[in-house]
């Protein structure tokens, strides 16, 4: 069994590193290692398993990470009570995040609603406080952001009150981008560079990652592209350099709107083409309907009018399904007007 473990704890890093295939093989040989029915070889599986799930979620195979996922949870039922809820709590948390990027709003308040849940009853701070965080996004991707900022500002409060560094500077994060849609540009600005004062302590890549586009988008939104272009190039180098290709994705869709906005519209296409192909492959629902939207209204700027317009009703079809009322607000405006 501590073979098995240090396997185990080598997948995680490997995990951790973004290197998938290790960490698959590392899992491969660890259940290899695993015999009997006793509750430690139960508890062993079930881990690996949330490992996996993991990484089959990494790589945009969502389907097979729900089965994953749920497969764990019914042999976490066969354990002791506080491993039970150890379990639990990992792959609800791991459910809500796949049903977010599905687009399926509804199955990822019920997933993050179950990881709060098992997280008080543990009384696991930390863990209530992350559940609160991926709450507030799901409801930001709803446009509610009434209950963004409450469930934003639980995760604020309970970070703060055990001393949580991430969870504060994800939290700031948070409050910075409801800020930011208000056009409260200067506290959303003071919000970020708070945060990445704390991301910056704890070596966190993916957090300073975040910060640069979500100044980038201010600069953006002011108009002063040139500072927008350089945070844009700085997300995207991070993320390609942790292995986040949702981030690389969005990197390609933000420098497309400035190339846009330079009226250089071919070098747009090619961007939104690339945010496109990544969405699908990491299957963000999201990503794929903006990228449509985007590349829809460039082929009208360059008169290509059919496949305009055929590229908007892909993305009307998906923001019905992602209840975008303003999105497809903007869709007819740009039909009736083609």
């Amino acid at each position: 069994m501590k073979r098995a473990e240090a396997l185990r704890k080598c997948a995680d890093l490997y995990k951790l590193q973004a290197n998938t295939d290790m960490a698959f093989e590392c899992i491969d040989k660890a259940k290899e290692m695993i015999h009997g029915s006793s509750k430690e070889a139960k508890n062993e599986l079930a881990v690996l398993g949330t490992i996996r799930a993991w990484l089959l979620y990494s790589q945009g195979k969502m389907d097979n990470a729900i089965k994953e996922n749920k497969r764990v949870l019914k042999l976490a039922e066969e354990l002791p009570r506080e491993q039970r809820a150890n379990l639990q709590s990992g792959i609800y948390n791991t459910l809500g995040s796949i049903y977010l990027n599905l687009g399926d709003y509804d199955k990822a308040l019920e997933a993050y609603g179950k990881f709060y849940a098992v997280s008080k009853e543990r009384n696991v701070k930390k863990d209530m406080a992350i559940a609160s965080g991926n709450i507030g996004v799901v409801y930001n991707y709803l446009k509610d952001s009434a209950k963004s900022l409450r469930y934003y500002n639980r995760q604020l409060k309970i970070s703060e009150e055990i001393g949580y560094l991430q969870g504060i500077a994800i939290a700031l994060v948070n409050l910075g981008i409801i800020n930011k849609n208000k056009k409260k540009y200067d506290t959303a600005e003071l919000l970020y560079k708070r945060c990445l004062t704390l991301f910056e302590s704890m070596s966190d890549f993916h957090g300073m990652a975040i910060v640069s586009v979500n100044l980038g988008i201010i600069y953006f939104e002011k108009g002063i592209y040139k500072k927008a272009l350089e945070l844009f190039s700085n997300y995207l180098k991070i993320s390609n350099r942790i292995g986040d290709l949702k981030g690389t994705g969005i990197a390609y869709k933000n420098m497309g709107h400035i190339c846009s906005k330079k009226n250089n519209h071919i070098e747009a296409l090619k961007h939104f083409k690339k945010y496109l192909r990544i969405s699908r492959k990491v299957k963000f629902k999201h990503g794929i309907c903006r990228a449509y939207f985007s590349m829809g209204e460039e082929n009208l700027i360059l008169g290509n009018k059919l496949e305009g317009i055929s590229l908007l009703k892909k993305s009307e079809k998906l923001a019905y399904e992602l209840q975008d009322t303003g999105l497809i607000e903007n869709i007819r405006k740009l039909i009736e007007n083609a």
